[in-house]
């Protein structure tokens, strides 16, 4: 099933540098003629998000290079198309020697990056905008998996707080248990 392609749109009113977070109120929609600009696809679309330095030094730079409404827009001031929006980034990916990637692949990327911080299921479905946590998990729970390690030594940590203890099948165990120790190996003929 084909999707239409969508952009959040974040206006240069919605962002605050004083508060540090953007709101975003509509998205960009291309579908078979020129781009619409409207309410996001749900009401979990409308969100504000709270924004880090960096992405609060970009948006100062955008605001600075044009003088146009949107953060996403032609030096004009004009909604991008898709294919110069593509090409764009792809520009940029090659100049910062990053991979190519598409824009639907950095918003996995920025996904996967919420989630190795460890941001909750709710926290990443809010930032992303999803209508629901469910959907959220069906995209990521591979990701959340990966967890699964570090998760067991950080409960760890909080069950057994004596480093020294050792862990069952651990060389430094102490257990005069013999019943649960291996055989000897059988002696060479």
């Amino acid at each position: 099933m084909a999707t239409t392609p969508t952009c959040a749109s974040v206006s240069a009113f919605g962002v605050s540098a004083n508060a540090q977070q953007a709101t975003i109120a509509q998205t960009y929609t291309w579908s078979y003629g020129p781009p619409t600009l409207g309410d996001p696809k749900s009401y979990a679309g409308l969100r504000t998000l709270a924004l880090n330095s960096v992405a609060l030094r970009a948006l100062e730079l955008l605001q600075a290079l044009r003088a146009n409404e949107y953060v996403v827009a032609t030096e004009t001031g004009r909604v991008p198309n898709p294919s110069n929006l593509r090409e764009t980034l792809d520009k940029l990916c090659r100049q910062a020697a990053v991979p190519r990637l598409t824009l639907h692949q950095l918003r996995h990327q920025c996904a996967s990056l919420l989630i190795a911080l460890g941001a909750d299921v709710k926290q990443v479905q809010h930032y992303l905008g999803h209508s629901t946590a469910s959907v959220t998990l069906n995209i990521y729970a591979h990701l959340l998996q990966r967890g699964d390690t570090e998760l067991a030594k950080r409960l760890n940590q909080v069950l057994d707080p004596d480093p020294s203890t050792s862990s069952p099948g651990s060389s430094s165990n102490t257990s005069t248990d013999t019943a649960s120790a291996a055989p000897d190996p059988p002696a060479s003929q």
